[in-house]
């Protein structure tokens, strides 16, 4: 059994051992783009701490995140509505930079339903990864209202992470 001291699984499988910085390395760095995050915002509690995870996650992966926020749109809308969906994409974008994170608003009125805005966005942005705040509803809410967060897990084109409010 003298020559079982220099075995190695790696090398039996054609492997060569190599140092870990060698093999996370890209290629090609500038091939490499910059990951994109969103986060679905309403300024609520759930989606302020969604958008603290984004900001924890964004500062490991120096991604870039979108915050937006998805509004009917219409005669539905007032101006005081509006001015207040400004105001907190605001404040958020503002809780990014003080971390020197990279952001983008978007205040959409395109008749669309929240979800349906927030995934059309990712498609249309390449988005990465989608951050979204989850409310229990009741069983009636559901039925009527229908579940945003249900929409965008099942139709998003990339992965959702949601926080509920025993995360805040």
């Amino acid at each position: 059994m003298g020559g079982a001291k220099n075995f190695s699984p790696l090398r039996a499988v054609g492997i060569a051992r190599v140092g870990i910085h060698q093999m996370v390395e890209a290629p090609d760095r500038e091939r490499v783009r910059t990951m994109k995050f969103l986060v679905g915002y309403n300024g609520s509690d759930v989606a302020k701490a969604a958008l603290t995870l984004a900001r924890t996650y964004a500062e490991v992966f120096k991604a870039k995140v979108f915050i937006m926020t998805s509004m009917g749109g219409g005669s539905q809308e007032t101006l005081e509505t509006i001015t207040r969906a400004e105001n907190e994409l605001t404040h958020a974008a503002e809780f990014l930079k003080e971390k020197g994170i990279e952001c983008e608003t978007h205040q959409l009125a395109r008749g669309l339903a929240p979800g349906e805005d927030l995934v059309a966005f990712a498609q249309e942005n390449e988005i990465d990864q989608i951050f979204v705040g989850v409310e229990k509803k009741s069983k009636t809410q559901k039925i009527i209202l229908g579940s945003t967060a249900q929409y965008i897990v099942l139709k998003a084109p990339c992965p959702v992470v949601t926080v509920n409010r025993s995360s805040i």
